[in-house]
């Protein structure tokens, strides 16, 4: 682990990252990252498959798994990690920009219904 630091610790960086791709104050949200939809759920989700795939490229060697997974290192990005990362987000976007879509038909076709 990364001087002392526990891979739980790690995952709540890359949490802490992911919180920033679902939008904030200052930054805006991803089209396809809807945090009311559970848009960071999603990319948990993702976090997650890309720490796995990182465990099984690297059966033998759990520092190189862990250092190839996590989108952060001592507080900062690790370039590789997070452009794998966004690469899987850009080819879920079109199924998510889909369920967005539907549900938002569905929203007003259940307020047109209501008067």
């Amino acid at each position: 682990a990364e001087r002392g630091k526990k891979g739980g610790g790690r995952i709540m960086e890359d949490v802490v990252a992911l919180s920033f791709l679902a939008g904030n104050d200052f930054l805006p949200t991803l089209p396809c990252v809807e945090v009311h939809a559970d848009g960071l759920g999603e990319l948990c989700t993702l976090l997650a498959a890309q720490l796995l795939d990182a465990q099984e490229q690297h059966p033998a060697s759990p520092h190189a798994a862990f250092k190839h997974g996590h989108l952060t290192s001592g507080g900062r990005l690790c370039a590789d990690p997070l452009r794998r990362f966004l690469a899987k987000l850009a080819a879920e976007e079109p199924s998510a920009l889909r369920r967005r879509a539907t549900r938002l038909v569905r929203s007003a076709r259940h307020a047109a219904a209501r008067g």
